[in-house]
């Protein structure tokens, strides 16, 4: 039987801080599907979402459950005029990928992380290319995805910085906080 949680746990567990990771996945998705403000509105630009669904995928993975990032990536979806469930299919590949060695993964240097992220992010593309092939039957020319996933590998270390800070203000249940 599992005993109740002291007021510290308590006051923690049911913070609205805790919907951070999910509410800077949204704002992400707004980002990204907002149009450049350039003379190149189509130019191609970084997926912020996986930058961002991959941090907290790693370093909270209870506040960003395999059902938030459904979420998230049907939102982008529907916000992207993409068919539903698109994204938020190449959204979770990664997540299943990533679920048996996140506790050792977070335990590396940045470097290590960074790597991982690529490929994380190079399969959340891959995925993307191959539903985008696969529903309208036509064979895209990779170039625009690959530059994407350059992109979007070389912005991962600001994104990664600027969440570990919000990551900061996240409510901790101290030791010894069940009683």
């Amino acid at each position: 039987m599992m005993r109740p949680l002291a007021p510290a746990a308590a006051a923690a567990e049911h913070s609205p801080k805790r919907h951070l990771p999910f509410v800077t996945a949204l704002f992400a998705v707004v980002v990204d599907v907002l149009p450049l403000p350039s003379a190149a509105p189509t130019a191609v630009a970084p997926l912020f979402t996986v930058c961002v669904l991959f941090y907290w995928t790693l370093f909270e993975p209870a506040l960003m459950s395999p059902l938030r990032t459904f979420l998230v990536g049907l939102l982008f979806d529907l916000f992207s005029g993409l068919p539903p469930g698109h994204s938020a299919t190449a959204f979770l590949g990664p997540r299943l990928l990533l679920a048996p060695s996140q506790p050792s993964l977070r335990a590396q240097p940045f470097a290590v992380i960074w790597v991982c992220f690529a490929f994380a992010a190079a399969l959340v593309e891959l995925l993307r290319w191959t539903l985008s092939v696969a529903w309208w039957g036509t064979l895209f020319s990779p170039t625009p995805v690959l530059d994407e996933l350059l992109l979007t590998i070389a912005v991962y270390p600001a994104i990664s910085y600027l969440l570990s800070r919000v990551r900061a203000r996240l409510p901790r249940p101290r030791y010894g906080d069940r009683v």
